[in-house]
């Protein structure tokens, strides 16, 4: 908090403490204080029971160190935080003159808990000021407690309000570097571990977090931040059993250090992967007069690396858990010299590493010191390979996508590969014909240091799938009107489940795999195509197509009749006619009774049967069969029985019930008109269906004529139909109008439509135009129906028109005028605008609004209005300066005036707000960051690189058949470099001289060196170059002279050869002058032949 802020907040507290003491007795700001020699010299001030409640400002030695720390609470998982001051203060033990420096606080939630809070304020002379408060939580409830307590620190340690804060497990550490560049540090200590932490930053995100209604839980962030105006807070989940308590102790202390010089380094220039770094660690403690205790060094490894060697060197400590190694000093005295621990880890890690070291003392402020290193040759990386799934027989390729970080050319390689799958210099792995099988391929790209990355996928070339085999065979002929079918049979080698269609002529199905097919009448021999398929589920189809031929046949007549009647009596005729019909049209048609009682004949076509039994042929059963046959023969019979009585004529009884009652205006219907009867016949009702009755009793009646009057009388039967008046409905509309000055009349609409109404407003029949409420009823006026609707008449005030065109845009700084506010209405009234004429108003988009009071009142209603007035930005210019720089490695931003002077203004640098540090050339663009001006200026920044010397190393080497590369090693150390031999990027292995050139391959500098390699040969015999002395004399002939370098080899020899042989050693790399002597380190052994040595000792 700033200090203003900071002191007016001290005020305001002071102030209320003072205010409020009269109306409670507990209700007051401490005073804790240490004196000495009647001088105070560290003083602290507590508030009990105000929202400042807590430890609010201590001052050590005249500075003020603390603005504010205080505690918070909540219960359970839910719901917002409270402070202190929402709890009950239960008991005050105030400062006293014999412990001017304690206090104790206890405040209680009822049935719930106490807590207490001791402050004690202590400053021992030769040591340091002290603040120690001890928190006792007691559940005084019947059950456990879920208690969460909050603990909110602010320290200013520096006018400045330019602090840093680091946490280490339950310290907080919080310091400062003072104008007399002198250091302090607050240590801020709990004896209880916190659960949670947080740093917040001005106030502006915990503590608003704790005081809204929604649970808070701390963040856990990173445990630091550095240089600004910072607070932190601890959180304890604590659960507390019923009747028991949880007591531990926070203490604040200030110590005048500053934190511990150290330094990270590690050897070389890079590291190797899967290789060893050796790390360095220095530090000092020559910045601070006052002694250091329980000092841990703590190396924070990185990923994928581990240490090379356990336990580590000088008592270090590895925790394998958190890959840490921690040395600890039980002390650091006072402007101690540097010293030093090394460790050495093993580089498992693709990528470039990063080792942190953290030093922590009970004193100072952590120092936290980081030691980047990039690998010398990182492996390269492959993406995953998909796995697939090909056809027996297809070709099958993928391309393999690696790449090295260096940009170097990798070597492919395949493992467990099928015969014939090969993988391209380029990584195209290609199987040109796949066999069966399921394959488990590792692909494995290796870059020339011999690091190599790798990756696994699985090939499935599954069995080729066969089509199935159809083996029936279809019936190709068949007659028309008949029914037509196929079975279809077919086998699959591979055992799938198939399935059947069919494509034919209209009306052919298939179930399953049956065909089916019913054939029309046709007149003369057609044939149809039909093709069935069968299907394997897999993608494979066989079908079988074939025609099939319907031919015509004479079909006999179909007999159509109806049911004969099956009963006669003796004396009446009995009659039937039977009627047939023939698909080819074969007529005409011949009747004919094969079989019938005595007396029975057949007419005409259709066939009329008649017969009247005789006496003789009472109550006998006689057997009928009819025949029909067309033109050409074909033929049809119908059999039956008749059964021969005496016959009575009957009067058939008729059903009707009573209709329900109707209402007028509904037309008959076979609703009313619903009679039955028991015998076939014809109902003729009075009044037919579809008459319109009156209201009121009405009479049905209906007359019954049988259809076989021979055996049925008529009959009649009637009933009564109640016919009720209609209920009609009415509807209002228009009831809610708007004042005009015209009369307001509601419409009523009634069904049936069109009948008269008579409407009525507050009683009356004038209808009304003043503004207003109106009781409104309309009543049906006809006499066929009747019905009413009341509802209110609401004449609504009226809103004036506002007439207000959009004004012209104006610039920011033009003040509003009668050009702007011109708005204008018909009804008379007054107008009132906002923003008031003169205001000045910001650039953008702005409302302007009116508001109008009409002069009538009772009629009209205050009318608004807006319009939108586009208020431009004023122009403003920008000039760019520093747009030339040189690299060092710090951002290198660019300077943008503005006219008028002090504006805001975002610059870019190609595109991004991100200043560059590299060294090259960017597009910057500086816009005014000001919502009242516009304006920008664009230019190029140049970051020129820095310059670096080169340094080459290991020029002269001896040749042994290996690479021999140089060393080049540049100031500043680290940078890469490009190095050619000869002019090649290969480094040579034979024996001769190079032109080597060390190009600085860093885009920030700039900087080469260049020198020569010599490789000299071990042994020569003439120009022939050997490796050692063995190779050499088993390759040389009668008389020959081998020579050696100055130097030491270690071998033994053997000459088991019938020859004379030399051998001198001792001579320089070009072999011209033998000045020195050669030592083998090993034994000669001389079997055969001759042996002559000059300048060669043997150990």
């Amino acid at each position: 908090m700033t200090k203003a802020a900071r002191s007016l907040a001290v005020l305001v507290l002071i102030l209320w403490a003072f205010c409020s003491i009269p109306a409670s007795s507990h209700a007051a700001i401490h005073t804790l204080q240490v004196t000495r020699d009647s001088a105070v010299v560290a003083e602290a001030l507590v508030d009990d029971a105000t929202a400042y409640t807590g430890l609010y400002s201590l001052v050590v030695d005249g500075k003020e160190r603390l603005f504010q720390q205080w505690f918070w609470y909540r219960l359970g998982s839910t719901g917002g935080e409270s402070s202190l001051d929402t709890l009950t203060l239960k008991s005050v033990s105030p400062p006293t003159e014999e412990n001017p420096g304690a206090l104790s606080l206890t405040y209680t939630l009822a049935n719930q808990f106490d807590i207490t809070i001791s402050y004690l304020l202590t400053y021992p002379a030769g040591g340091n000021a002290n603040v120690t408060k001890t928190v006792t939580i007691a559940n005084i409830s019947s059950v456990e407690l879920a208690y969460h307590l909050f603990e909110y620190s602010d320290f200013d340690l520096s006018d400045t309000m330019d602090d840093n804060v680091y946490v280490v497990k339950n310290r907080v550490y919080q310091n400062s570097i003072l104008t007399d560049t002198s250091g302090v540090t607050l240590v801020h200590e709990s004896s209880l571990l916190p659960d949670r932490f947080d740093i917040d930053g001005a106030q502006s995100s915990v503590l608003p977090s704790l005081k809204d209604s929604n649970p808070t839980d701390l963040a856990n962030p990173a445990p630091y931040r550095y240089e600004g105006e910072l607070q932190f807070a601890y959180q304890w989940d604590l659960v507390i059993s019923a009747g028991q308590s949880v007591n531990f102790s926070i203490t604040d202390t200030l110590y005048p250090t500053v934190p511990i010089t150290a330094t990270k380094t590690h050897a070389g220039t890079c590291v190797t992967y899967q290789g060893q770094a050796d790390y360095t660690i220095t530090y000092d403690n020559l910045a601070n007069s006052y002694g250091l205790t329980n000092v841990k060094i703590i190396d924070y490894l990185p990923a994928n690396t581990a240490i090379s060697s356990t336990p580590p060197s000088n008592g270090g400590v590895y925790d394998s858990s958190a890959n840490t190694v921690t040395w600890d000093l039980a002390s650091l005295a006072a402007g101690a010299a540097p010293q030093a621990e090394t460790l050495s880890i093993t580089v498992n890690s693709a990528a470039d590493i990063t080792n942190e070291v953290l030093l922590v003392s009970d004193q100072a402020f952590p120092t936290r010191v980081t030691d980047p290193a990039v690998l010398c040759n990182h492996p390269p990386a492959m993406d995953a390979i998909a796995n697939a799934s090909i056809t027996e027989g297809a070709a099958f390729s993928t391309q393999v996508v690696a790449n090295d970080p260096d940009n170097e050319t990798l070597v492919y390689s395949l493992s467990n590969a099928p015969a014939g799958m090969s993988i391209s210099a380029a990584g195209l792995i290609s199987w040109p014909v796949s066999v069966i099988g399921t394959y488990v391929i590792t692909v494995t790209a290796t870059d020339p240091g011999d690091l190599s990355a790798s990756r696994t996928f699985t090939l499935t070339v599954p069995k080729f799938n066969h089509p199935p085999v159809i083996t029936s065979t279809p019936a190709t002929a068949v007659n028309d009107l008949s029914l037509y079918t196929y079975t279809i049979t077919a086998t699959d080698e591979d055992g799938d489940p198939l399935t059947y269609g069919v494509v034919g002529p209209g009306g052919m199905t298939i179930s399953g795999n049956v065909v089916s097919w019913t054939t029309a009448l046709v007149s003369s021999d057609i044939s149809y195509s039909v093709a069935v398929t069968v299907s394997d589920g897999q993608g494979n189809n066989t079908s079988q197509s074939f025609t099939i031929k319907v031919t015509h046949v004479n079909h006999p007549p179909v007999i159509s009749t109806t049911t004969p009647p099956t009963t006669a009596t003796v004396g009446v005729l009995y009659s039937y006619t039977i009627s047939a019909s023939d698909p080819e049209y074969n007529t005409p048609y011949t009747y004919s009774l094969p079989v019938c009682p005595a007396g029975m004949t057949i007419t005409g076509s259709p066939g009329a049967i008649a017969w009247t039994p005789t006496a003789a042929q009472n109550n006998n059963v006689y057997d009928v069969t009819v025949k029909v046959a067309d033109s050409l023969g074909a033929y049809s019979t119908l059999s039956y029985s008749i059964t021969v009585g005496t016959y009575v004529k009957q009067t058939p009884v008729i059903t009707w019930n009573t209709p329900s009652a109707i209402t007028y205006g509904t037309a008959l219907s076979d609703t009313q008109l619903n009679a039955t009867a028991s015998v076939p016949g014809t109902f003729v009702y009075s009044p037919a269906a579809g008459a319109v009755l009156s209201t009121g009793s009405q009479t049905l009646s209906v007359t019954f004529t049988p259809t076989d009057t021979a055996r049925y009388n008529n009959a009649t039967a009637s009933v009564t139909l109640t016919v009720n008046p209609v209920v009609a409905t009415v509807v209002l509309s228009g009831l809610s109008q708007t004042y005009d000055g015209t009369a307001k009349t509601v419409i009523a609409s009634t069904t049936p439509a069109g009948l008269s109404t008579t409407i009525t407003y507050n009683g009356s029949t004038t209808a009304p135009s003043a503004a207003g409420s109106y009781a409104v009823v309309a009543t049906v006026s006809d006499a066929n129906y009747s019905g009413s609707a009341s509802g209110t008449l609401i004449i609504a005030k009226a809103t004036p028109a506002i007439s207000w065109a959009t004004p012209a845009s104006i610039t920011y700084g033009t003040a509003l005028s009668a050009t702007q506010l011109n708005a204008s209405t018909a009804i008379p009234g007054s107008l009132v605008y906002s923003p008031v004429s003169g205001s000045i108003l910001n650039a953008g988009s702005q409302t302007l609004s009116v508001t109008l009071t009409p002069t009538d009142t009772t009629n009209y209603t205050s009318a608004t209005a807006s319009v939108t007035l586009t208020v431009n930005p004023a122009a403003a210019t920008v000039v760019l300066g520093g747009l030339s720089q040189t690299y060092d490695g710090t951002a290198k931003t660019v300077i943008a005036t503005t006219t008028p002077a002090g504006l805001n203004t975002v610059i870019t640098y190609n595109g991004s707000a991100t200043v560059p540090t590299a060294a090259g050339s960017y597009a910057v663009v500086a816009t005014v960051n000001d919502a009242n001006y516009s304006g920008s200026a664009s230019g190029t920044l140049t970051v020129n690189p820095a310059t670096a010397t080169v340094t080459l190393g290991n020029l002269s080497q001896i040749y042994d058949g290996t690479v021999k590369t140089i060393t080049a090693t540049t100031t500043p150390a680290g940078l890469s470099t490009v190095i050619t031999y000869n002019g090649s990027a290969t480094a040579p292995s034979a024996v001769g001289s190079y032109a080597v050139v060390a190009i600085i391959s860093d885009g920030n500098y700039s900087g080469s060196a260049s020198g020569t390699l010599t490789i000299a040969p071990t042994v020569v015999i003439g120009t022939t170059n050997y490796t050692s002395l063995q190779a050499a004399y088993t390759d040389a002939a009668d008389g020959a002279l081998i020579q050696s370098l100055e130097g030491t080899l270690t071998e033994t020899l053997t000459a088991a050869e019938n020859i004379a042989v030399k051998m001198k050693g001792g001579y320089n790399s070009v072999y011209d002058t033998a000045s020195g002597f050669t030592t083998i380190q090993g034994q000669v052994l001389l079997r055969a032949g001759t042996l002559r040595v000059e300048r060669i000792k043997v150990k």
